[in-house]
């Protein structure tokens, strides 16, 4: 009989302690570096404050994306939408940093290269020529962040770090909403 992975190589004793514990997602990867005050937000997965740390990432690059097109285009309607997105998405990275900084967890966060990142070179060159392409590009960043952001719900057990990922995924719905009607408005 195949034994599970973890199981493999472990002495017999290990084995059947192994055997006993039931095992649930991320168990050996728990964190409890907060204080006794905070015990009940205490225990946090490891890998969902490495997951978040990387969505905060993506929001920098988000925020980069959108003042960079927000500063070029005319449409003062647009311009004023493409810059309260960057706020959302500045936002959603600092709340994310201060939940990982809560648990002890050291994590720099910081703007992206505008030389190494995609989503910033596409918004400075599509975001000079018109409105339409800027848009467009809007919502092919806004895509991304809504499809991260609907992973993330499913895979964020930590009620505090649950909390920040529904609130911005609402964001995240409100951006391409309001992306789409650009679109559909034909924003010059």
């Amino acid at each position: 009989m195949a034994q599970p992975r973890n199981q493999q190589h472990a002495p017999p004793q290990q084995q059947q302690q192994q055997q006993q514990k039931p095992a649930t997602r991320g168990q050996d990867q728990k964190k409890d570096a907060a204080p006794d005050s905070q015990k009940d937000d205490a225990a946090v997965d490891v890998d969902e404050l490495e997951a978040l740390v990387a969505i905060a990432m993506l929001d920098l690059e988000a925020a980069g994306a959108y003042r960079i097109v927000g500063d070029m285009v005319e449409d003062s309607e647009l311009k004023d939408s493409l810059l309260e997105f960057a706020g959302d998405h500045e936002r959603h990275a600092r709340e994310i940093s201060e939940l990982v900084a809560s648990t002890g967890m050291k994590a720099e966060l910081t703007a992206p290269d505008p030389a190494r990142s995609a989503m910033l070179q596409l918004a400075s060159a599509l975001g000079g020529l018109e409105a339409s392409a800027a848009v467009d590009c809007m919502l092919a960043n806004e895509q991304l962040t809504n499809a991260t952001y609907e992973s993330a719900m499913e895979l964020v057990m930590e009620p505090r770090a649950a909390r920040i990922v529904r609130r911005a995924r609402e964001d995240e719905r409100r951006h391409l909403e309001a992306l789409t009607r650009f679109a559909k408005s034909d924003v010059s």
